[in-house]
C-alpha cells in the first residue's frame, strides 16, 4: 500500500469527494444543495461512487484508503482477459496486463486521491470485454449492466459510444459484420446513457446548452486542462515500451487482424485520441484511457514478434523470449512506475494545520478566500464558506470570481481590496505557501490598515 504513510489526501479534490461521502454517511442525504461552496450553490455532480463509497467505507478513514486502490488494481485481471481474447498466449496476457496495470497516468490519477477513475476506469474496460463476448447471454447481461452502472457513475461513459461508432466505422471496410445482437446492445447503451444524462442534467443543458460538455471551467484553466498534446507527455504518461508496441499492434491490428478483440480496442484508442483532438476530454484522462488500451494491445506486436524471430536465423532468441521479456517489462515499466510513487505527496500537512486551526477559531458564517486550488480544502477541512473551488458546474460567474481573486492576491489599491472583499462577504484571507507559488507573491500590500489582523498564514478582517 503505497497510500497508507499518508494522512493526507492528494489533491484537493479528493476532498470534495470526502466530503461529499461524509455527507451520505453522516446526512443519509445526497449533497446536493452546498452551503460552503461558493457562499451557498447548487451542485450536480454524478453521485453513484459517492453512495458506494458510503455504503462500503461507513467513512473509516482506512477503507477510504484500501478501497479505491482495490477498484485501481483490478484492472491488471480485466486487462488479462483482453489480452488472452488477443493473444490467446498465457505469458503475452501477463505482460500485457502488466503494461496496463504500470501506466503512469493512471497511478498519478488514482494513487491517494479518492478518485472516481479508480472504479470507472476498471469497469470500462469490462463493458469492451463484455462486448467482445456478448453473443453469450451472461456476457450480454453484464454488458448492459455495466453500461447502466457506468451511466450513473460518470460521464466518461460518452466515451464508449464514440467507440461504438468508430468500432462499425472499422466494420465497414467488410473485415467483419457486426451481429444483430451487438447492434442492438449498442443502440440500448445509446438511448439509455443520452437519456439519463439528458434527464439528470436537464438544469445544465437548460443554462450552457452543449457547451455543458466542459462544465462552465473559465477558459484560462480550460485551456490548461484541454492542452495539444505534446510528444514528451506520451512518454511520460504512457511509457516508452507500451507506446511503441501498441501502436504498431493498432497499425497491424487494423490493417492485418480480423479479430473482433482487435478492432474493439483499435476503436477505443481512436475514440480516445479523436475526443483529445477535438478538446472533447481532458488530456490527462485521455493520456491514461490511451495508455491503457495500448497496453492490451501490445502482445499482438510481441506475439508476431515472436513467430517472427522462430522463422528466422534468430530463431535462437525465441527461447529466450520470455525472460528478456521479463526483464525489459521489470525495468521500462516496473522501476519507472514505482519510482513515481517515490515522489508522491499528500497536501501540505501545513495547509491542513492551518485550515483546522480555522475550524476551531473563526466564526461558524465566515468566509475565506483561498486560490481555486484550495477551495475543496477550505469547505472540508476548515467547514467554512469559501470563494471559489473547482466544481464550475452551476457555479455564480466562476469565470468573474477567478479574476476578482486573482486581483485580491495582486493589487494594490486598498479601496479596490476592500470592495472586492464586501462583494464576497470575505471575513478571512488564506495566504499559504501555495498561494504564494501560484500568483508569485510574498504579501498583500492593502493589508496594512487597522481593518486588517495578521494571524499566521490568515487575514483577519474586523472591519
Amino acid at each position: 500500500m503505497f497510500t497508507l504513510p499518508l494522512v493526507n489526501y492528494s489533491s484537493d479534490e479528493a476532498y470534495f469527494h470526502l466530503r461529499s461521502i461524509m455527507h451520505i454517511v453522516h446526512e443519509k442525504t445526497l449533497l446536493t444543495q452546498d452551503p460552503l461552496s461558493y457562499g451557498g450553490r447548487p451542485i450536480l455532480y454524478s453521485p453513484l461512487y459517492h453512495i458506494l463509497m458510503a455504503f462500503l467505507t461507513f467513512g473509516s478513514p482506512l477503507l477510504l484508503k484500501i478501497l479505491p486502490e482495490l477498484f485501481s488494481s483490478s484492472i491488471v485481471f480485466i486487462a488479462y482477459l483482453l489480452c488472452k481474447e488477443i493473444t490467446d498466449h498465457d505469458f503475452l496476457a501477463f505482460a500485457g496486463a502488466a503494461f496496463a496495470a504500470l501506466i503512469p497516468m493512471y497511478w498519478w490519477e488514482t494513487l491517494n486521491v479518492l478518485s472516481i477513475y479508480s472504479l470507472l476506469v476498471p469497469l470500462l474496460f469490462s463493458v469492451l470485454y463484455a462486448f467482445i463476448k456478448i453473443d453469450q447471454k451472461k456476457y450480454a447481461l453484464l454488458f448492459l449492466v455495466s453500461i447502466l452502472f457506468l451511466t450513473f457513475l460518470h460521464p466518461s461513459v460518452f466515451l464508449l459510444l464514440v467507440t461504438f461508432l468508430v468500432y462499425f466505422f472499422l466494420l465497414a471496410g467488410g473485415a467483419l459484420t457486426p451481429s444483430q445482437l451487438e447492434k442492438e446492445a449498442v443502440l440500448a447503451s445509446f438511448l439509455s446513457i443520452i437519456l439519463i444524462h439528458l434527464l439528470y442534467y436537464a438544469r445544465a443543458f437548460s443554462q450552457y446548452g452543449f457547451s455543458v460538455i466542459w462544465q462552465n471551467i473559465p477558459a484560462i484553466i480550460l485551456a490548461d486542462s484541454f492542452r495539444a498534446l505534446q510528444p514528451i507527455e506520451l512518454i511520460l504518461a504512457i511509457g516508452i515500451l507500451p507506446l511503441l508496441l501498441g501502436f504498431i499492434a493498432l497499425y497491424f491490428g487494423i490493417t492485418k487482424e480480423k479479430k473482433k478483440s482487435v478492432y474493439i480496442l483499435s476503436a477505443f484508442m481512436l475514440a480516445n485520441l479523436l475526443l483529445i483532438a477535438l478538446r472533447l476530454i481532458t488530456l490527462s484522462i485521455g493520456l491514461m484511457f490511451l495508455g491503457i488500451s495500448l497496453a492490451i494491445l501490445s502482445p499482438l506486436t510481441l506475439y508476431q514478434l515472436w513467430l517472427y524471430l522462430e522463422k528466422t536465423r534468430f530463431s535462437f532468441l525465441a527461447r529466450t523470449y520470455i525472460p528478456l521479456l521479463a526483464i525489459l517489462i521489470f525495468f521500462f515499466s516496473v522501476l519507472p512506475t514505482l519510482n513515481q510513487t517515490k515522489n508522491l505527496q499528500s497536501v501540505d500537512p501545513s495547509t491542513i494545520i492551518d485550515l483546522t486551526w480555522a475550524r476551531t477559531t473563526l466564526p461558524q458564517n465566515a468566509t475565506i478566500l483561498g486560490n481555486v486550488q484550495e477551495g475543496h480544502l477550505i469547505t472540508a477541512i476548515a467547514e467554512r464558506a469559501n470563494v471559489i473551488d473547482s466544481n464550475f458546474l452551476l457555479a455564480p460567474d466562476p469565470l468573474e470570481r477567478l479574476k476578482d481573486v486573482d486581483d485580491l492576491y495582486h493589487i494594490v489599491s486598498s479601496a479596490k481590496a476592500n470592495q472586492l472583499l464586501k462583494k464576497y462577504h470575505v471575513t478571512a484571507i488564506y495566504f499559504s505557501p501555495a498561494t504564494e507559488r501560484l500568483y508569485s507573491v510574498h504579501d498583500l500590500k492593502y493589508t496594512n490598515d487597522a481593518c486588517f489582523q495578521r494571524d499566521g498564514r490568515f487575514y483577519l478582517i474586523t472591519c
